[in-house]
């Protein structure tokens, strides 16, 4: 190619918008760095989810059943009493619960998801970043299997009920939303340390994390606190699913 032809090339690049531009040659990296992936790569990556996927709707169905089974046996009672608890609080209150639960909505982990990806595959790891996009899209299945099996009214009497929208509450979206993408970050970055003090940060910013998105949602009466533990139980086989799919993936592609 010419000079004249590359400085042409370039001034036809710059007068185009800018995001658009960078959002095609990323999606295009993307595809190159897909198709050099071996066929046994794809196949082992996409078999474990497809396994993983059937496991974890198992799991969310027998989460949800007995969220139902133990209600009138005890569970809702401690509900009421352990949020009335926490609604009483004088450190931590309603405003506090809007911060801290906005860690695991859309307008947050959305642009954090799509963030990683496009680190991911400007590093040419396209595995990660579909991972890390299917860690927040496919989780919300196993959550929505809870509210179709169980139609649970969200606590009314936090401030009124104005953060209870009308509909199922078991277990929590938000949470296990949460819990499945920064659970995924903090495993990439715990495998890319081999420092014991940065591996425990990263299990603590993770554990923290969580923590303060669950509390913010008990803070704003949104939930009860069995649909937060609900919420941990569904993602963790989802997460371990993403887990294990990404390192035999990985494994296979070495060898190949």
């Amino acid at each position: 190619m010419t000079t004249a032809t590359q400085m042409q090339r370039k001034q036809q690049e710059s007068s185009g918008w800018f995001v658009p531009a960078a959002a095609a040659q990323t999606w295009q990296h993307f595809r190159q760095e897909c198709a050099a992936l071996p066929g046994a790569v794809w196949r082992i990556w996409l078999t474990t989810l497809a396994i993983g996927a059937v496991l974890s709707a198992l799991i969310a169905v027998g989460v949800a059943l007995l969220g139902k089974w133990l209600a009138p046996r005890g569970m809702q009672v401690w509900d009421e009493q352990t949020l009335r608890a926490i609604s009483n609080w004088q450190l931590l209150g309603f405003t506090d619960g809007i911060a801290f639960e906005s860690l695991g909505n859309v307008f947050y982990l959305g642009p954090l998801m799509l963030l990683v990806a496009v680190i991911a595959i400007r590093r040419s790891r396209p595995l990660i970043a579909l991972s890390v996009v299917l860690a927040y899209i496919l989780e919300r299945p196993f959550f929505f299997i809870g509210w179709m099996l169980w139609d649970r009214s969200r606590p009314q009497f936090v401030a009124d009920g104005v953060a209870s929208p009308e509909f199922h509450s078991f277990p929590s979206g938000h949470v296990s939303l949460a819990f499945a993408v920064y659970g995924l970050l903090a495993y990439l970055w715990l495998r890319s340390t081999s420092n014991a003090l940065e591996r425990l940060l990263a299990l603590g910013v993770f554990v923290l994390v969580v923590a303060i998105v669950s509390m913010g949602r008990l803070l704003l009466g949104a939930h009860w606190p069995s649909d937060v533990i609900a919420a941990w139980l569904v993602a963790l086989p989802w997460l371990l699913t993403i887990i294990v799919a990404l390192r035999r993936a990985e494994r296979v592609a070495q060898e190949a």
